[in-house]
């Protein structure tokens, strides 16, 4: 058997063990599959602020002064984080690389929140390797990105409001209800 032949086996081995390890703990043996339309999710990430040029910022803070800063109004977070969450399961071609760009965006605002409130006792060292971390992969992941048959989707949810948040609770109540099943 050759090293790539291995490679192959072994990873067939962990994604069956990962299986038996999701039944086990009583959810399905998948976890659920992408299902938030790629119009929808794009307008959505559009619509939020620029978080990965605010998390390297405050990483550099940290960095240059060595002191985590306090004091930020963290709400605004958590108004997104449901968006994230959805944004996770954006059903495209680059699913994964949304997933990724969206779970470490959101696990950064996250912990940026735990530093600020005090929940998270860390030194500014291990802030910086935890923030560090998910820098890294969101750059290796990549936001809802559109081409012109999407853009041309996307273009209604922007000119209807009403229709975009109809549309947005809809996939809210479906993501609620397979929550469970992550």
């Amino acid at each position: 058997m050759s090293n790539h032949q291995a490679t192959i086996a072994e990873l067939k081995a962990r994604i069956e063990q990962m299986r038996r390890d999701r039944v086990a703990a009583g959810k399905p043996a998948d976890p659920p599959k992408p299902f938030f339309p790629l119009p929808l999710a794009v307008v959505t990430a559009e619509r939020m602020p620029d978080y990965f040029a605010f998390i390297v910022k405050y990483a550099q803070i940290i960095d240059e002064t060595n002191v985590i800063p306090v004091g930020i109004d963290c709400a605004k977070f958590e108004r997104h984080y449901g968006d994230f969450d959805l944004l996770a399961y954006t059903d495209c071609a680059d699913s994964n690389k949304t997933s990724i760009w969206s779970r470490s965006i959101r696990g950064a605002l996250y912990e940026i929140a735990k530093f600020n409130e005090g929940q998270e006792a860390l030194s500014p060292e291990l802030a910086l390797q935890s923030l560090y971390k998910c820098i890294r992969l969101a750059k290796i992941g990549k936001p809802p990105t559109s081409d012109a048959t999407i853009e041309q989707q996307s273009q209604m949810y922007r000119d209807d409001e009403a229709l975009y948040q109809a549309e947005v609770a809809k996939w809210r109540e479906h993501y609620a209800k397979i929550k469970e099943d992550e």
